[in-house]
């Protein structure tokens, strides 16, 4: 799911998940470049900016939102840590 928040004039992915008989085929890399290729044709707003959250105990997940370039913001919401990247 993506959402734009017009209060921080961000873009949001919520709830990307792959069902656990399908990981590890590469299906959440791809997913995941799809949403950001969607994202940054500006659907909602002038934002380049991403935002999303990962429970860091995920730890394939996490690596797979490092290596496609998101980082840290230093924010976290319960027990994710906010991750974001620029288009």
């Amino acid at each position: 799911m993506v959402l734009y928040d017009y209060d921080e004039e961000v873009y949001n992915i919520w709830h990307m998940m792959i069902d656990s008989d399908f990981q590890g085929n590469g299906y959440g890399k791809g997913a995941l470049q799809e949403v950001l290729k969607y994202i940054a044709s500006k659907p909602f707003g002038n934002s380049k900016t991403v935002l999303m959250t990962c429970n860091p105990q995920n730890e394939v997940a996490y690596r797979l939102y490092r290596q496609i370039g998101f980082t840290e913001t230093g924010r976290s919401d319960d027990d994710e840590l906010e991750m974001g990247i620029t288009l």
